[in-house]
């Protein structure tokens, strides 16, 4: 089991607040100004493919990124194992974290949702930049990868925030350019804090033994 590093508490706070800041500059310097001619054009593909059977699936496909699901996981996932693995609770902090600094791009950048079709997700009502649906599922699924230190996890947690951003899409309450900005801050908030906060754990190897999380 890897321990935590000797760094001090102010060092692992620090680091983390320089990298939210270092997320929410680089989020306002690449918002799109305006609706760049590929974010249009990948919604009116999506337009053209509606129907009544992708609308259900896409609609229920969404939720797999949502906050109802993924926060009330991780937390029973942190108070079940934390005892025997204080690292359980890197996938909240993970959501936590790329929540926050999602909420904080959002109220900076104010970027309007899409407005060439109607949407198809009526709970869509903050600003467009960055998705956080998309942050949100990449987060939770690449953190628990780390934790888990199983590589099909973490293919399944890319896997699962494709998945997210298709259907944010099809659903017309996304840009692509939303969708890949949620996505990078998610995935890297959570290499990130595994780094900052678990340096000797993220660099270990799984060389003739688990180091995976059992839940009895």
């Amino acid at each position: 089991m890897g321990r935590l590093s000797p760094r001090p508490l102010a060092g692992r706070v620090l680091g983390t607040a320089l990298f939210g800041m270092a997320c929410l500059t680089a989020l306002w310097l690449l918002a799109p100004r305006g609706i760049p001619a590929w974010d249009r054009a990948l919604l009116d593909l999506f337009a053209q493919i509606r129907s009544p059977l992708l609308d259900r699936a896409m609609g229920s496909l969404t939720w797999l990124g949502s906050l109802w699901l993924l926060l009330p996981a991780s937390l029973l996932l942190g108070l079940l194992a934390h005892r025997r693995r204080p690292r359980a609770w890197l996938p909240a902090a993970a959501l936590g974290l790329a929540i926050g600094i999602g909420y904080l791009a959002k109220s900076l950048i104010q970027r309007p949702r899409p407005d060439l079709y109607p949407a198809l997700d009526g709970l869509a009502t903050h600003a467009s930049f960055p998705s956080l649906h998309s942050a949100q599922a990449l987060a939770f699924g690449i953190a628990l990868g780390l934790l888990l230190q199983r590589s099909w996890v973490l293919a399944a947690a890319a896997v699962l925030g494709l998945a997210v951003g298709v259907s944010r899409l099809y659903l017309q309450v996304h840009f692509l350019s939303d969708v890949l900005a949620g996505a990078l801050l998610g995935g890297l908030t959570a290499l990130v804090l595994d780094r900052l906060w678990h340096p000797a754990a993220a660099s270990t190897t799984r060389a003739g033994q688990d180091d995976g999380i059992q839940i009895r």
